[in-house]
């Protein structure tokens, strides 16, 4: 399985894959993980796991330790702030790039630190520390004609045994698709291919490997944390309905 992204695997299989260069697009990103002393308080509600700006170009930020237990939990929190430097062609996303790499560890502390504030005035003073990570090529980008279009089914195709999955054959930069590519059956189905062969019921080993796919399907919207702890609490009902 083939879980990198694809313009990764022409330098490994050279001449070997059938996608042309350049047919799946990725942005640039600045991510940062935030230690504060004190968790923000939210408004009007309690914090969110998940928390977008109303305006600005970043994505907000997340609570990375909202799976903590209530005993371990720390005082504060670290909060993950992502922003995409977007671009409408090969031209901007090359200068987004050399703009995202110019800039020091200040610089994108003195940026991250400014949009936090934009949303929680005066959380500067609560952070402790900040580690910023410039990823050059990110995230796939969905292209107007991508999703549905031939560029993005000749990357869902296997290629010999490897199987190409995670983001990149969804051609969405959600990290829940990567998860359901990589756990459901190959989409779409070859019109080509023979129809599989009946097979035994699963025995109760078996069980609860085959169901993980239609819950990681069901439970895409979650976090990978809540799927994780979900499955495992709900393990036996689970297998029992899907018997």
């Amino acid at each position: 399985m083939w879980a990198a992204p694809r313009f990764v695997l022409g330098r490994l299989l050279v001449g070997a894959d059938p996608l042309p260069a350049g047919a799946l697009t990725y942005a640039p990103w600045l991510v940062a993980s935030v230690d504060v002393r004190t968790a923000p308080r939210g408004i009007g509600a309690r914090l969110a796991w998940d928390n977008v700006p109303l305006a600005g170009p970043s994505l907000g930020y997340v609570v990375a330790t909202h799976g903590e237990s209530a005993d371990a939990r720390r005082p504060g929190a670290v909060l993950t702030y992502y922003e995409p430097l977007c671009g409408d062609g090969p031209a901007e996303l090359a200068a987004q790039r050399q703009r995202l790499l110019a800039g020091d560890l200040s610089t994108w502390s003195d940026h991250v630190v400014a949009a936090l504030a934009a949303m929680h005035p005066g959380i500067a003073s609560e952070i402790s520390g900040i580690a910023v990570t410039r990823w050059g090529h990110a995230m796939i980008r969905p292209v107007p004609g991508l999703l549905f279009g031939e560029s993005l089914a000749r990357a869902r195709a296997p290629l010999g045994r490897l199987r190409p999955c995670a983001a990149d054959v969804a051609g969405l930069p959600l990290f829940e698709e990567a998860f359901i590519r990589v756990a459901a059956p190959p989409w779409p189905p070859s019109p080509t291919s023979a129809a599989a062969p009946p097979t035994p019921s699963p025995t109760s080993s078996q069980r609860d490997v085959a169901v993980r796919p239609l819950f990681l399907k069901d439970m895409s919207s979650r976090t990978a944390g809540r799927c994780a702890a979900r499955h495992r609490a709900r393990r036996s009902r689970i297998g029992a309905h899907y018997t």
